[in-house]
């Protein structure tokens, strides 16, 4: 399960980099990309079969639109970059890490 974490972690990191170089957003969406990333990491391995990956975008869409109200950001642009790149890091939890690390 600790590299299931770490690599949540990792492909949220690159995720919110790419996000912020790529469309502009600020360092918020790079750490709010990585928290996302290792609470899927975590939680991924609990969540059976493809629930991961409706549950993680789900929950990158809430997390970004709680950022949004923060900072002052459009909120339904935000929710909908959230609920891709949780999208996005339920595939690489569901799809790429059972192949890459070892139980």
């Amino acid at each position: 399960m600790g590299g299931s974490i770490i690599a949540g972690l990792v492909a949220g990191l690159i995720l919110g980099l790419v996000q912020m170089f790529g469309l502009g957003g600020g360092i918020d969406t790079m750490i709010s990309s990585s928290v996302l990333g290792a609470a899927i990491g975590f939680l991924g391995p609990k969540i059976p079969s493809f629930g991961i990956i409706g549950a993680a975008a789900a929950a990158g869409a809430i997390l970004f639109a709680i950022s949004a109200l923060i900072s002052g950001y459009t909120v339904l642009d935000h929710t909908i970059t959230g609920a891709i790149t949780g999208a996005i890091i339920g595939l690489i939890i569901k799809f790429v890490v059972p192949k890459v690390m070892p139980k």
